[in-house]
Protein backbone atom coordinates (compact mmCIF):
# COMPACT_ATOMS: atom_id res chain seq x y z
CA UNK A 1 0.00 0.00 0.00
CA UNK A 2 1.39 3.38 -1.06
CA UNK A 3 0.82 6.16 1.50
CA UNK A 4 1.41 9.90 1.20
CA UNK A 5 2.13 11.59 4.53
CA UNK A 6 1.56 15.35 4.47
CA UNK A 7 3.07 16.76 7.66
CA UNK A 8 5.19 19.88 8.18
CA UNK A 9 6.56 19.05 11.63
CA UNK A 10 9.75 17.14 10.83
CA UNK A 11 10.11 15.09 14.01
CA UNK A 12 6.47 14.02 13.91
CA UNK A 13 6.69 13.24 10.17
CA UNK A 14 9.82 11.12 10.62
CA UNK A 15 8.28 9.11 13.46
CA UNK A 16 5.07 8.50 11.50
CA UNK A 17 6.94 7.48 8.36
CA UNK A 18 9.21 5.11 10.30
CA UNK A 19 6.22 3.48 12.00
CA UNK A 20 4.32 3.05 8.75
CA UNK A 21 7.34 1.54 7.02
CA UNK A 22 7.76 -0.93 9.89
CA UNK A 23 4.14 -1.94 9.26
CA UNK A 24 5.05 -2.67 5.62
CA UNK A 25 3.73 0.44 3.90
CA UNK A 26 5.48 2.29 1.09
CA UNK A 27 5.58 5.94 2.15
CA UNK A 28 6.22 9.24 0.40
CA UNK A 29 6.23 12.56 2.21
CA UNK A 30 5.26 16.16 1.59
CA UNK A 31 6.02 19.01 3.98
CA UNK A 32 3.31 21.33 2.66
CA UNK A 33 0.10 21.34 0.66
CA UNK A 34 1.64 22.45 -2.62
CA UNK A 35 4.11 19.58 -2.58
CA UNK A 36 1.29 17.18 -1.68
CA UNK A 37 -0.89 18.32 -4.58
CA UNK A 38 2.04 17.94 -6.98
CA UNK A 39 2.67 14.39 -5.76
CA UNK A 40 -1.01 13.42 -6.03
CA UNK A 41 -1.06 14.63 -9.64
CA UNK A 42 1.95 12.45 -10.50
CA UNK A 43 1.57 9.38 -8.27
CA UNK A 44 -1.20 6.87 -7.53
CA UNK A 45 -1.53 6.67 -3.75
CA UNK A 46 -3.77 4.28 -1.85
CA UNK A 47 -4.33 6.82 0.93
CA UNK A 48 -3.21 10.29 2.00
CA UNK A 49 -2.60 11.18 5.66
CA UNK A 50 -3.13 14.94 5.70
CA UNK A 51 -2.27 17.33 8.54
CA UNK A 52 -4.54 20.34 8.98
CA UNK A 53 -2.05 23.01 10.05
CA UNK A 54 0.34 23.32 7.12
CA UNK A 55 2.46 26.28 6.01
CA UNK A 56 1.18 28.21 3.01
CA UNK A 57 -2.11 26.37 2.55
CA UNK A 58 -4.43 25.05 5.26
CA UNK A 59 -5.19 21.33 5.21
CA UNK A 60 -8.87 22.01 4.51
CA UNK A 61 -7.93 23.79 1.27
CA UNK A 62 -5.47 21.02 0.40
CA UNK A 63 -8.25 18.47 0.94
CA UNK A 64 -10.63 20.43 -1.31
CA UNK A 65 -8.07 20.75 -4.11
CA UNK A 66 -6.90 17.16 -3.74
CA UNK A 67 -10.47 15.94 -4.06
CA UNK A 68 -10.77 17.86 -7.36
CA UNK A 69 -7.68 16.01 -8.66
CA UNK A 70 -8.25 12.51 -7.36
CA UNK A 71 -10.57 10.19 -5.48
CA UNK A 72 -7.72 8.90 -3.28
CA UNK A 73 -8.95 8.35 0.29
CA UNK A 74 -7.83 11.18 2.58
CA UNK A 75 -7.43 10.71 6.33
CA UNK A 76 -7.14 14.01 8.16
CA UNK A 77 -4.58 13.74 10.97
CA UNK A 78 -4.40 16.80 13.19
CA UNK A 79 -4.13 18.29 16.65
CA UNK A 80 -7.08 20.48 15.65
CA UNK A 81 -10.15 18.73 17.01
CA UNK A 82 -12.95 21.27 16.88
CA UNK A 83 -16.26 19.92 15.66
CA UNK A 84 -16.30 22.48 12.85
CA UNK A 85 -12.91 21.38 11.49
CA UNK A 86 -13.78 17.69 11.71
CA UNK A 87 -17.14 18.16 9.97
CA UNK A 88 -15.69 20.46 7.32
CA UNK A 89 -12.92 17.98 6.51
CA UNK A 90 -15.44 15.16 6.17
CA UNK A 91 -17.81 17.28 4.07
CA UNK A 92 -14.96 18.15 1.69
CA UNK A 93 -14.31 14.49 1.06
CA UNK A 94 -11.99 13.22 3.76
CA UNK A 95 -12.64 9.55 4.53
CA UNK A 96 -11.87 10.05 8.21
CA UNK A 97 -10.36 12.29 10.87
CA UNK A 98 -7.90 11.26 13.57
CA UNK A 99 -6.70 13.64 16.26
CA UNK A 100 -3.13 13.85 17.52
CA UNK A 101 -1.72 12.30 19.52
CA UNK A 102 -2.89 8.92 18.26
CA UNK A 103 -1.66 5.36 18.40
CA UNK A 104 -0.08 4.08 15.20
CA UNK A 105 -1.97 0.78 15.32
CA UNK A 106 -5.25 2.70 15.53
CA UNK A 107 -4.32 4.78 12.49
CA UNK A 108 -3.26 1.69 10.52
CA UNK A 109 -6.53 -0.04 11.43
CA UNK A 110 -8.55 2.88 10.10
Amino acid sequence: MNVLVVEDEESYREALVAGLRLEGFEVEVAADGYEALDLVERTAFDIVLLDMLLPGMHGIEVCRRMRALSQVPIMMVSAVDTELDVVLGLELGAAGYVTKPFRLRELVAR
